[in-house]
């Protein structure tokens, strides 16, 4: 019984890691995360599960598709939390907003770190590859490397590739990058 209870925590955890991204919602209005995969490896000492082969986070305000997805957890105040997120080989993320706007993000690499140091907390969203973020606010991003830094809500974009037309503006910047916030 002892082997199993940290197994079952570790994979409780690991179908709640999209429930951090979107703090807002309660659990109650979310519903159950759930994510499907080929092959599990859950290490119950390093706090971390892998889900290999067809993997598919299913969540009522969030899609993602990838053939790699690796979890790792930290203990804070005695239960897990997750810590960071790493999405690889034809990654496709579905997302809804708190208004029902869609964003749509596909990449190769997809890393998410979480940490919350005394007051602080640290939310970035990192993607590589050929990545590209589509959504109502934005239009379309590409670039060699978007970060998105969910705390301050600011997106870098490095070498942009995409032209946005600005509302109200008769000119099309040649590209378009996001306010830069100091670098984490």
């Amino acid at each position: 019984m002892k082997f199993l209870l940290p197994l079952i925590a570790l994979v409780c955890a690991a179908a709640a890691l999209v429930a951090q991204t979107n703090a807002t919602a309660s659990k109650a209005q979310r519903g159950d995360t759930q994510i499907l995969s080929d092959f599990l490896e859950a290490g119950l000492t390093s706090h971390t599960a892998v889900y290999r082969g067809n993997v598919r986070v299913e969540d009522p305000l969030m899609k993602l598709t990838c053939e790699l997805l690796s979890a790792r957890f930290v203990t804070n105040n005695s239960k897990l939390e997750i810590e960071s997120i790493i999405a690889e080989k034809n990654v496709v993320v579905d997302r809804l907003d708190e208004k029902g706007r869609n964003s749509h993000a596909t990449a190769e690499k997809l890393v998410y770190t979480y940490k919350v140091t005394g007051t602080v907390t640290n939310e970035i969203i990192e993607l590589s590859g050929n990545p590209q973020l589509t959504n109502a606010q934005l239009g379309r991003l590409e670039g060699e490397l978007i970060i998105w830094n969910k705390t301050t809500d600011i997106v870098n974009v490095k070498a942009p590739r995409t032209s946005i037309k600005i509302p109200g503006s008769n000119s099309i910047p040649s590209a378009l990058t996001l306010p830069t916030g100091p670098k984490n």
